[in-house]
């Protein structure tokens, strides 16, 4: 395939040709099997450039908003997140890293019982019994209770996203965020697979605006992984959460929305 009809092919899955030129292109190349392998492979090209994160601000927003408009091409790139997971090197602790937490704990303890625990008090003779006093009449005062002090508000609330969606109108997850509200807990989906300490996320709007990055930390069995965002960065707005596995590429992406 030419340079040229690589470039057409290209604006034409990205929706930047006019109707007239799509429809010239669709006359050309459906009517031939092998143009119609061009496009084929053009959009695999475009598929793997956009997990990859290596397409431009202006082509992503033109890939999210025009070729994932489709259910096909959602399905698509579905596919292909998932070969991508399963071909990602899988990251285990090393043994250090436990033995190093253990020690580090066994000192933690050590501290805290020789801190709390009293140092032993010298035995003296005990005196004898005081002689009784005789009791006088004295009205008894009542101490009033003191008034409970103020809670610390820290309310958390939780999104659970479904691993390897893709955003659509119809299977977005949502999220309305109200003012008491302090931080956000995204679970992700079970087969994101085993959470290591070289995980970590980048969360952005759809329009390519970043929001915030940081470790991913592992979740329990209905989540792998979670991630935790602050409430007050969460305008209302249709966000991307991509999962990367040290300095790879996104491994896993999750669409959702946020309103108020």
């Amino acid at each position: 395939m030419t340079r040229e009809r690589d470039d057409e092919a290209r604006r034409y899955l990205l929706g930047r040709l006019s109707e007239d030129e799509a429809a010239t292109l669709e006359r050309a190349y459906f009517g031939d099997a092998a143009r119609v392998d061009d496009i084929a492979a053009a959009e695999s090209d475009l598929v793997d450039a956009y997990l990859a994160g290596e397409l431009g601000a202006q082509d992503r927003a033109a890939f999210e908003s025009h070729y994932l408009g489709s259910p096909v091409h959602r399905d698509r790139l579905d596919t292909a997140t998932r070969l991508r997971l399963l071909a990602a090197p899988r990251r285990r602790r090393t043994p250090f890293l436990w033995a190093g937490l253990a020690a580090a704990a066994t000192v933690a303890l050590s501290v805290l019982w020789w801190w709390t625990t009293p140092p032993p008090q010298p035995r003296t003779a005990e005196a004898p019994a005081a002689a009784p006093v005789p009791s006088t009449s004295v009205p008894a005062v009542e101490t009033p209770a003191p008034a409970p002090s103020p809670a610390v508000r820290a309310r958390t609330v939780t999104l659970a996203l479904a691993s390897l969606r893709v955003r659509g109108a119809d299977a977005t997850p949502g999220l309305r965020l109200t003012s008491d509200v302090d931080e956000v807990a995204l679970e992700l989906g079970a087969d994101l697979g085993a959470v290591s300490d070289g995980y970590w996320y980048a969360l952005r709007t759809v329009e390519g605006a970043d929001v915030a990055t940081g470790p991913v930390t592992a979740g329990g069995r209905a989540a792998r992984g979670v991630v935790r965002v602050r409430a007050s960065q969460l305008a209302a707005d249709d966000y991307i959460l991509a999962v990367h596995a040290g300095a790879e590429g996104p491994i896993a992406q999750y669409f959702f929305r946020i309103s108020r």
